[in-house]
Parts: structure tokens; sequence; C-alpha cells
């Protein structure tokens, strides 16, 4: 069944593209090429930045694969801009060049929720149909998973309160929650079964 784009809360005003008018982020038709001939990699690398030739390396390059690569330019990085469908299913590494992953701030001092930036948004609209994202970004020590952060910056005041999202974040939501757990639980079993494969082929 073909993937449907599904929009989440825009944090900054902009004018979003019809979904008949989503465009593939840069090397996206590479990628959807090699799907559509039965290949699906584990994991994709997506850089927003201006230097897509910098090298990328993330923790599951130690499998041996040659991961897809992504980009698109930071001017834009907005919501309901990109068809992120040709990822679903798998480990996104998103290496932000520009630090905007540290657009965030709170909007009291003792309080949640956050003000986010427009990267999150679309982290939010890839988790609809990707695995787990994992974030690099500048000053970070090690990669941030967004279902984590998701899950930081939620406010349990509002755990049963709708009009509130459930205390989510503005660019997460329960039923993102549901759809992303599901395709992290099947990529982890996809792993697995590369492990078995590969231990079973080199006795």
């Amino acid at each position: 069944m073909a993937e449907k784009g599904i929009m989440v809360q825009i944090v900054t005003p902009h004018v979003a593209r019809s979904p008949a008018r989503l465009k593939l982020p840069a090397y996206g038709k590479a990628l959807l090429a090699r799907r559509r001939a039965g290949e699906h990699p584990l994991c994709v690398h997506l850089i927003i930045g201006n230097d897509w030739r910098a090298p990328c390396v993330c923790t599951w390059c130690a499998l041996g694969d040659m991961h897809p690569l992504l980009a698109i330019k930071p001017e834009d990085c907005q919501p309901g801009m990109f068809a992120w469908g040709l990822t679903a299913g798998l480990n996104v590494v998103l290496f932000d060049q520009q630090g905007l992953a540290l657009d965030f701030k709170q909007r009291s001092i003792f309080s949640k929720p956050y003000d986010y930036g427009p990267l999150y948004a679309v982290i939010g609209e890839i988790a609809r149909h990707a695995a787990d994202i994992e974030i690099s970004a500048p000053g970070w020590r090690t990669t941030e998973s967004a279902y984590l952060l998701a899950w930081s910056g939620r406010d349990y005041r509002f755990t049963n309160d709708v009009e509130h999202n459930h205390g989510w974040p503005c660019w997460w939501s329960a039923e993102t929650e549901v759809i992303n757990a599901q395709r992290r639980q099947t990529w982890l079993r996809a792993v697995d079964e590369r492990d078995e494969s590969t231990a079973a082929a080199s006795v």
C-alpha cells in the first residue's frame, strides 16, 4: 500500500505544498529506484546543510553497508515541503550541519512546552514513515533519538488532554508515537534477522 503523507502541526508560519506537489529531497530518486528494485538498506543518511560532500559516519556504518544519502538545504528545512515516504521502515541518521536542532527554548523557566524551530516539524513528518531518527548536531557528544527527545519534551500534566496534544511537543503526537514505535520494532527485528543470517553463513 502506498505511503500517505500526514501533515504535523506547523511550528513556523509558511505555505505548505499540497500533497501532490511534495518533492523528493536531493538524491531521493536514487534511493527510490533502489527500493523499487527490492533493495532496502537498513539505514539512510540525511544531511541538512550546505556541504553535501562532508563525510558522514554513523554507528550503523559498522554493518558494512554503503548507506544511501539524502540532503536538503537549511533554508528548505520546513514542514510540508518534502515527500518522506521513501524512508519508510529505514533508520534515518540526520546530520544537522547548521545546529537547527538547537533551536528550541522553554516558554517559561519552570514549565514546558518548549518553542521549537522548523527542523522538529520536519522530524515529525519523517517519523510517520521511518524507524528511529538519530540526530547528530554541533556540540552534541552523541546522537539523540527523536522519539526520546519527544518523550523528554512531554508535559505529563496534559496526558489526558486532547486540546494540549496529550502533553506531547507540537511536532510529535500519540499517533506518531504508535506509528514510529511499530516501525522501530520492525527495524530491530530486521537487524536481528540480518545478524542471524550473517552468522549462519559464516559457519
